[in-house]
């Protein structure tokens, strides 16, 4: 197999002797020499199993098994857009679930979001993530000011960061919002330190817009990217200048 993993179509056909016989070879060589795919499609092979004991209609079983293949994963890729860091995209089945800076990492992607979804099968997938890849490099280059894609709030943190990054959903592109500020609109005007903390953790940057929160006194904060990146993503918006005209040309 070229893939590093093999995708759910073949792993549900490979069950449901529904591929042909070349594929049905190079899955089973490619079995001999992956433990993890092999693993995985043993999990499977006694989930489907159970289905088919509850589910008679071949259909439904491989409908249902698809889904709960789905439900077990969790899709990554890299892109690495031009004048920007690069950037790791994690997607779920209910959506898109984190996007990271590369340069954040300390180990390589895969290992890394193994961590944040421990229950979960991690599978490099163009196919899954290619509409958020695209609509951030259309934001990037100036032509998005509006994201739509599906969000998966599941690394979100309930009750004060789920509030706190809901209310950016009002801050629009251009504009830009203090942490006092972003406060006192969530009723806790005290919590400032609170809200950087939970900006902090926000684990879809740029399309949850943290980088729009800065400090009083034309003072910029942090910013999980870095300062730098938080004053590219303000300048390519055109956010109010004195937050990066002192500033070299970042885009130059």
């Amino acid at each position: 197999m070229e893939s590093r993993h093999i995708s759910e179509d073949l792993v549900i056909a490979f069950l449901g002797d529904d591929c042909s016989s070349q594929q049905r070879n190079e899955i089973s060589a490619h079995l001999e020499s992956c433990r993890r795919c092999k693993k995985e499609v043993n999990f499977y092979r006694v989930l489907l199993k159970s289905i088919g004991e509850m589910l008679p209609e071949t259909g439904e079983v491989q409908d249902s098994l698809k889904q709960k293949i789905h439900e077990s994963q969790v899709y990554y890729s890299k892109m690495e857009p031009a004048n920007f860091t690069p950037l790791i995209i994690v997607q779920t089945g209910k959506g898109l679930a984190s996007l990271i800076f590369a340069s954040e990492l300390q180990d390589d992607p895969e290992k890394t979001i193994r961590t944040l979804f421990p229950q979960k099968w991690v599978i490099p997938s163009h196919a899954e993530t290619v509409q958020t890849k695209n609509q951030i490099e259309e934001y990037l280059s100036g032509k998005r000011e509006v994201f739509d894609v599906a969000i998966d709030d599941v690394l979100i943190g309930g009750g004060f960061q789920h509030q706190t990054l809901l209310a950016l959903k009002d801050v629009s592109y251009g504009q830009t919002i203090t942490y006092g500020a972003l406060a006192t609109k969530i009723g806790n005007p005290k919590s400032v330190r609170a809200v950087g903390r939970a900006l902090g953790a926000n684990p879809i940057p740029i399309i949850i817009p943290c980088h729009r929160v800065v400090a009083g006194n034309k003072k910029l904060g942090g910013f999980t990217g870095g300062v730098d990146l938080k004053k590219k993503l303000l300048r390519l918006e055109g956010a109010d200048e004195s937050y990066y005209s002192t500033q070299m040309d970042l885009f130059q």
